[in-house]
Parts: structure tokens; sequence; C-alpha cells
């Protein structure tokens, strides 16, 4: 084999692995997810998505047609229409601690308010986000006798934690997944 032809195949094989392992702005990184893209690419937006900034200035994100932002206080809810229980929910913090003992903690209190509902942790751990340090932590419960799944990510931008939580029945979970990966897209911390 020629050396031109050893670089070419060289080359190409590090092309592949880069696409195939690598990881992918855009969304978390780190071994276990569950939501890589199929193609290796970054996730887009969809055009028709809808814009918004939140009033504090923190973040701004893109989210789907029809679904309603909901002021919860300390957190913004992003409902479907509809009542199909899907949810996105958004809340940037000021509380200083770092993203993966915060996930430990959110799970513990998780826990604690939820005894009976048959939490089950898939993952919990450190990964990236846009390039920065994040934890991820995924699961599932069931709630109000239905089986669902909860992914929350959370990392530290422009002073504060932000925390990003999808949850959905177990049954639609599979099919959320490029609206999940959309979303996080989208989110656009203050840096």
């Amino acid at each position: 084999m020629t050396a031109d032809r050893w670089f070419v195949l060289v080359a190409g094989l590090a092309a592949v692995a880069v696409a195939r392992f690598g990881p992918r702005d855009g969304g978390p990184t780190g071994a276990g997810r569950s939501q890589p893209p199929a193609d290796g690419q970054r996730p887009a937006v969809p055009a028709d998505w809808r814009a918004f900034q939140d009033p504090g200035g923190s973040y701004r994100l893109a989210h789907p047609p029809g679904w309603s932002p909901v002021d919860r206080g300390a957190f913004t809810d992003f409902v479907e229409p509809g009542g199909g229980g899907r949810f996105f929910r958004v809340q940037p913090t000021a509380d200083g601690m770092e993203p993966l003992p915060a996930q430990r903690s959110l799970e513990s209190s998780f826990m604690a308010r939820h005894p009976n509902d048959d939490y089950r942790r898939v993952r919990l751990g450190a990964t990236t986000f846009k390039g920065l340090p994040a934890a991820e932590w995924e699961f599932t419960f069931v709630a109000d006798g239905r089986p669902s799944r909860g992914y929350d990510i959370t990392f530290n931008a422009g002073g504060r934690r932000h925390a990003i939580l999808f949850e959905a029945g177990a049954g639609q979970w599979a099919s959320s997944q490029d609206e999940l990966r959309a979303f996080l897209a989208g989110y656009r911390p203050r840096t």
C-alpha cells in the first residue's frame, strides 16, 4: 500500500471514529447516554419552534409549537397541549452548587417525596453540555399510576446553575427523543 493510500485510509477511519464516538456539541456527552443524535450531527431546532426569553434574562430557548410556558415561580414549565403529560422544566438558580452534587441532592429529595412511586435510577453522573461541565440524571418512576421517565441535566453558566428536566410517560419516551435533543440544542444560557 502506498503512503498516499495509507494516509487516506487512516484519515477515513479517524473521521468515522470521531463521528461515531466523539462528543457532539449541542447536547450532553458521556458514557451511557441513551439519546445520542442518530446521525452523529449536531441536533437542529425545527424551524416552527417558538422562541422564549426568560424574563429574568438567564436564558433563552426554543420550544415546540403549541406547548405553553407556565410560570411556576422558581421555574418555568413548557407543557404539551391536550394533556399529553410531557413537559420540559427549566430552573435557573443562584445556589452556587456544582452540577454533580446538585443532581445527587435532587435525587435524594425526589426519593424522599416519592417513597412509593417505584423510583429507579437509570444513570446519574458527570457529563458536559455545550462544552460546560455538567451532570445528568435519568430515572423511571410511577406518576399517578402511570409508568414515567425523566431526564435532568444541570450545569453552571452566567453565575447560575441551570437545570433542565424532561418528563414523559414511559410509552412516549422513545418517540420523544428528537424533541428532547432539539430542546437541549436550542437552550442558550446567559454567559
